[in-house]
Parts: structure tokens; sequence; C-alpha cells
């Protein structure tokens, strides 16, 4: 698995909240001169995590639309899905390898590894 959701999505999220959350007023001014709408944490003021979570629908509504668009071709295409055959001979490759993976450990534990031979 890929574990692109957890991996983008959430932590992007966090770091957008993060931002509206714990935004300190003395970095505010080093960076931006001015210091008018603190994290809430430090200055009770939602607003800066207000308009944070109106970015996080927008950039949620700029990537749907082109993706569903884009993905909606794929499946118009049929590129989006792999034929069943396919499918299932991915399955049983797969099934076949982790039934190798246990019969090699098994050996490893009987003493039957084939390169311990080579180390006499």
């Amino acid at each position: 698995a890929v574990d692109a959701i957890p991996v983008h999505l959430f932590n992007g999220v966090w770091g957008v909240l993060a931002a509206g959350l714990f935004a300190v007023p003395e970095h505010l001014v080093k960076v931006y001169g001015r210091d008018d709408h603190p994290g809430l944490f430090y200055s009770g003021d939602p607003k800066l995590l207000g308009v944070q979570l109106i970015g996080l629908v927008l950039i949620f509504v700029w990537v749907a639309v082109p993706m569903f668009g884009f993905f909606a071709f794929l499946d118009w295409m049929g590129w989006l899905r792999t034929t069943e055959e396919d499918e299932k001979m991915t399955f049983a490759c797969a099934k076949d390898a982790s039934t190798h993976e246990i019969d090699d450990e098994e050996d490893e534990e009987e003493g039957l590894d084939d390169d311990s031979s080579e180390d006499e």
C-alpha cells in the first residue's frame, strides 16, 4: 500500500490547521511585520483559524474538481481498473509468493537454509 492519504492529506490538513492554532505573535511580527491575527491559543481570536479552514475547503475543491474529471476520463477509456483476469493472476501470484515466504521461514527454522552448506 502506498499510504498516500495519511502522509499527504492528513499531514497537510494538520499543517494548515496548526498555523491557525499556534501562530506566535512574535514570529508573525518577525516574518510579516505585524501580528494582527495570531493563532487561537495565543490570542483567543478564531479569525486566523477560520481563514485556514476556508483555505482547506478551497484546496479540497481545487483538487477534487480536476481529479474527478481525470478519473472519469480514465474510467471512460477503461484504464481505471485492470481486467478481472489480471486481478485473478495478481492475487494468485501474491498468494503463491506468500506461501513461498512461509516455506522459506520453516526451512530456516529447521536448518535447511541453502546458504548453510556453503559456509562449511
